[in-house]
């Protein structure tokens, strides 16, 4: 990669939109996870041509979930649901912004990072990270940002998205569609085609309805939810949950060579039908092992 292009931001605009937020994410606490993706990186034409089909997979994605080029903002007063001032909703800004950064000087090398198991501890850097740390239930946020980081011998690419537009789950569908959408891209491309043609044939995370709708004759305050009293501090007689862990965690790291990723799709592929994507089948070695591992926490 030439230097000109370190430390651009680029936006990528998809069509108007319009989503109605259930009360578990309008009013679900500032919250932003964030998804770092590593790739080896041997020349500065690989970095050149990997930056060029992520800005194509961002494009064809934000078409496709335009709700990712919104910003998480407060609700008008004059729009407030059941007389509430704290609710927020995502609305059409300028786009989902990418932004593109030289970390060689500032970033262990992928070199580094891999004798090191791809350590949390090696990547808990704020330079990581595109989003700010003090946001406020006030202060409108970019609901998606991507950040192309390149580091020695690879590059990261994170995605941060906010807790209203996708949770752990959606993050995982999000990042497929992104993988799916830059390699269609490329293919269309390729064939003379467009970068959006095809892109928005099934438009994803609008319908918030089947939330929106759920009924119940038992009175209950969204804010009586235990996710609202993240991080305060819990009675001491509180009971424990079945799966709390006892001991202090310890990070878990999987790592599956070539060969094994291969054998783990094609046993997690049902003979006849379509074949299981590599990040579907990581995903579900994933949810399996967690899963294992608390099951034995507890009796």
């Amino acid at each position: 990669m030439a230097d000109s292009s370190f430390d651009e931001n680029v936006t990528f605009q998809g069509p108007s939109f319009h989503v109605d937020l259930a009360a578990l994410d309008a009013l679900h606490p500032i919250h932003y996870q964030r998804r770092l993706l590593i790739f080896r990186c041997d020349s500065t034409e690989q970095r050149d041509a990997q930056l060029r089909a992520l800005k194509i997979g961002i494009q064809a994605l934000v078409i496709r979930c335009p709700i990712l080029g919104g910003i998480v903002t407060p609700l008008p007063p004059d729009k407030s649901i059941d007389g509430k001032e704290d609710w927020r909703t995502t609305a059409p800004d300028r786009g989902l912004e990418l932004v593109v950064r030289d970390l060689r000087s500032k970033m262990p090398s992928f070199k580094d990072l891999e004798e090191s198991g791809f350590h949390v501890s090696k990547l808990s850097n704020e330079l990581l990270v595109p989003i700010p740390g003090d946001i406020s239930n006030e202060r409108p946020f970019a609901a998606c940002k991507a950040q192309f980081n390149a580091i020695d011998g690879g590059t990261i690419v994170t995605l941060a998205m906010s807790h209203s537009v996708a949770d752990g789950s959606g993050a995982n569908e999000i990042t497929r569609v992104l993988s799916e959408q830059t390699r269609l891209a490329q293919e269309r491309l390729a064939e003379g085609g467009t970068v959006d043609e095809g892109s928005s044939v099934t438009t994803i995370g609008m319908d918030r309805s089947v939330l929106r709708n759920m009924k119940s004759d038992v009175p209950f305050d969204i804010k009586d939810h235990p996710a609202f009293t993240w991080k305060l501090s819990q009675p001491a007689n509180r009971q424990p949950h079945p799966f709390e862990a006892t001991v202090p965690e310890i990070p878990v790291h999987l790592r599956i060579s070539a060969a094994s990723l291969a054998q783990l799709k094609a046993d997690a592929t049902t003979p006849g039908a379509p074949p299981i994507s590599t990040h579907d089948a990581i995903a579900g070695l994933m949810w399996r092992s967690v899963l294992l591992i608390r099951s034995r926490r507890s009796a």
